[in-house]
């Protein structure tokens, strides 16, 4: 057995998580760099990161955000890009992001390795969507967005060190990610246990809150009109889902994006309940893009790293179907042969579909992911025992 026999799987010559680990990692690395040079746009927004971020070390820096409604990052995004400006010019920024993404990466596959044979790590799954969401990650770097990056990071360590009961640890985390992306809230149902919720209640979400207010405190004492930042003023994208239901840019309601967020957290939190953790990140970016008015490819990044998690974490197939799926339902940009309104259906599709895969029992195709699979033990988690906690 795995966790009895760990040393086997090595000498029998089958590789093991390790092994794995860095073969994957060099593959993914080189598809960054291809994607990085494929995607290229200039410098995206990273300029307008990087002015932003000299505002904030500047002697009204406490004030940027009810100075700057536009600016949907946080402080602590802010002070990554000044530290990766002071290290260097664009080539420190490429490698940076590649890291990022194969960090991430290799965070997931950490994960995955905890609860099935090694021997099964590098198959057609792993490979085939890692490469598909490292050509999206290109997006990310091309548009200078770390802030969406590092949130996604954040994402893949709070599930590692949740599967690992540090549940805390995985607060904090959030609560970090809470000031570098304020859309990153509908995180905080994650690290929540159904199975202990009596005794723990609700701790690691409060935690989280806790953390997020302590770090953007300074700026809301200086300046109250900070939250304003918290509803940018957005264009409707032609090709937004929204557009499908008669919204404009004349009907646009000003509450949407509190209540793009609020459902977002409410599903997400639905999804931990009902025992879907690994589909909990897929279902909650599925209502943020049908519900957003930006239709950005950095936004979809997120989407296929949530679908790919789910692919290694919870479905059997061989293939990372609901990745490839996503791919191809929600196109970048730069595909002209569809119509605005043909790229808004396929989106809607994409996210109606990632809500189905999620909740609907008859779709999902799930194997116990407590702890490493025996031939003695293959039921699914029963409510008393759930794969989370």
């Amino acid at each position: 057995m795995l966790d009895e026999h760990p040393v086997r799987l090595e000498e029998s010559g089958r590789p093991s998580s390790r092994t794995t680990t860095i073969v994957c990692a060099a593959i993914f690395g080189v598809v960054a760099g291809i994607a990085t040079t494929a995607t290229r746009r200039n410098s995206g927004d990273w300029a307008f990161f990087e002015l932003m971020a000299k505002y904030l070390t500047g002697s009204d820096g406490l004030k940027i955000f009810a100075y700057r409604h536009n600016l949907q990052s946080g402080p602590v995004a802010l002070v990554a890009v000044r530290g990766i400006s002071a290290l260097g010019g664009s080539a420190v920024r490429e490698v940076v992001f590649a890291l990022l993404g194969v960090s991430t990466l290799a965070m997931i596959t950490r994960l995955r390795s905890r609860v099935v044979d090694p021997a099964r790590l590098f198959e057609p799954s792993l490979v085939i969507g890692g490469i598909v969401v490292m050509l999206w990650w290109g997006y990310l770097r091309s548009w200078g967005h770390v802030d969406d990056a590092l949130v996604i990071v954040i994402a893949a360590a709070a599930l590692l060190l949740i599967k690992t009961d540090r549940r805390l640890a995985a607060a904090v985390l959030i609560g970090v990610a809470l000031a570098i992306k304020p859309w990153s809230i509908f995180m905080l149902p994650i690290t929540f246990s159904r199975a202990d919720w009596r005794e723990r209640r609700l701790a690691p979400p409060l935690l989280s809150i806790f953390v997020g207010v302590i770090l953007w405190s300074p700026f809301l004492i200086a300046d109250p009109n900070s939250l304003k930042s918290m509803r940018p003023a957005i264009l409707l994208a032609p090709d937004s889902v929204l557009r499908l239901f008669g919204v404009h840019d004349q009907n646009l309601p000003a509450a949407l994006r509190m209540g793009q967020l609020l459902l977002s957290l409410g599903v997400v939190a639905l999804a931990v309940w009902r025992d879907r953790p690994y589909g909990a990140l897929l279902a909650g970016v599925a209502v943020r893009l049908a519900l957003d008015p930006g239709t950005w490819n950095y936004y979809t990044a997120t989407f296929v790293f949530a679908a790919l998690i789910w692919d290694l974490c919870e479905s059997k197939r061989r293939l990372p179907w609901a990745t490839i799926v996503a791919s191809a339902l929600v196109l970048p940009d730069w595909v002209t042969a569809v119509s605005s309104t043909g790229h808004a259906v396929l989106r809607l599709t994409a996210c109606v579909g990632a809500l189905v895969v999620v909740f609907v029992p008859a779709v999902r195709s799930t194997t116990d992911l407590s702890e490493p699979v025996r031939s003695s033990d293959r039921s699914r988690p029963t409510p008393d025992r759930s794969a989370f906690g």
